[in-house]
């Protein structure tokens, strides 16, 4: 019998520093195929999820400073419908997006608003993420929160960021969970002490060999030095998650 389930890659690091995260970010989307962001029906989708303040749209503005520089110009909403236009490595256009799905009746911009179903009185997360997609002009990609909330979402790759109840998310990883449980006694003080997860099921990205050489060259335990001047600020600035009371 055949196996047809698809095939999942992989990958987990513990970073102590801001700039770990934006190292390992920018290397990741340095390393996208083009062919993966040429279609504006079918962008890279990916789903990303962590607590509330623990720094997670740090990932798709690493992402979009990556791929479109310092200075593209927002549309829709910061930090809850954000869409990113302007040329990618080939000269064509992208866009890069964010859309926070897991608070859809917050302030979301009014151009998103208005391609909610009529006859609903709240939407759905799915029908947030059906209008926020439908605006999409060019290839890219679509960073949603937590993605697999949308019933029809399935997100090509799953970056999740962890801090607390580690152990039940790590059973088989001793290694990982003794560093990370290390660290948080020497870094007691870091508020970036994180455990990323990340898993990728999109065909595009799995058959690159360019993009699966980096995923798997990542490291389980961060050891380069944050930069003194980072070649990629990823602003607008997130504010670290803030442990304890």
């Amino acid at each position: 019998m055949s196996d047809d389930s698809p095939h999942i890659a992989h990958r987990r690091f513990l970073s102590t520093e801001r700039d770990h995260i934006v190292q390992v970010m920018e290397k990741l989307a340095n390393a996208l195929p083009l062919h993966a962001l040429d279609d504006p029906k079918a962008p890279l989708l990916v789903s990303v999820k962590g607590a509330r303040c623990i720094g997670k749209s740090l990932i798709p503005a690493v992402f979009r400073e990556t791929l479109l520089g310092a200075s593209p110009q927002l549309e829709g909403r910061a930090e809850f419908d954000e869409r990113w236009k302007g040329a990618g490595a080939s000269g064509r256009p992208l866009e890069v997006g964010f859309v926070n799905i897991i608070w859809p009746f917050m302030d979301m911009s009014d151009s998103l608003k208005e391609l909610y179903p009529k006859d609903k009185i709240r939407p759905s997360k799915q029908d947030v993420a059906d209008a926020y997609l439908s605006q999409r002009e060019h290839g890219g990609v679509t960073f949603v929160s937590y993605a697999e909330q949308a019933e029809q979402l399935k997100p090509g790759m799953v970056i999740e960021m962890l801090y607390e109840s580690l152990p039940k998310h790590l059973p088989d990883e001793k290694r990982l969970s003794q560093k990370f449980f290390k660290a948080m006694c020497d870094n007691s003080l870091s508020p970036w002490l994180r455990i990323v997860k990340m898993e990728v099921s999109d065909p595009r990205l799995l058959q690159s060999e360019e993009f699966m050489k980096t995923f798997n060259s990542l490291r389980a335990v961060y050891k380069s030095p944050p930069r003194e001047n980072p070649a990629r600020s990823a602003v607008p600035a997130v504010k670290p998650a803030v442990w304890g009371n």
